[in-house]
């Protein structure tokens, strides 16, 4: 059985690769998956992001970053501190 053609310039598939690259796609797509949640599941990528900033700032641009930071980061958690004083952190 053939599955692909090849030339010079370009590989296709035959028809029979067709059929079976439509048939072993949900395979692939869950080993692919499979394969994430492993690395996921074994991040390092794991603690507290404390973060000090303008009232303002804070209210306006941090909703959107974290949230886009979360979803990378599931495993982070925030404590936030959002005030007009200035601040110093030493630890």
């Amino acid at each position: 059985m053939q599955l692909f053609v090849r030339t010079s310039r370009q590989v296709s598939l035959t028809a029979d690769g067709a059929v079976f690259a439509a048939q072993i796609q949900p395979s692939v797509e869950a080993l692919e998956n499979a394969r994430k949640d492993i690395r996921n599941a074994h991040k390092s990528d794991q603690g507290r992001l404390r973060i000090s900033a303008p009232a303002r700032f804070g209210k306006a641009a941090l909703p959107p970053i974290l949230s886009g930071f979360s979803e990378l980061y599931p495993k982070m958690s925030f404590e936030i501190s959002l005030s007009d004083a200035l601040v110093i952190r030493t630890n």
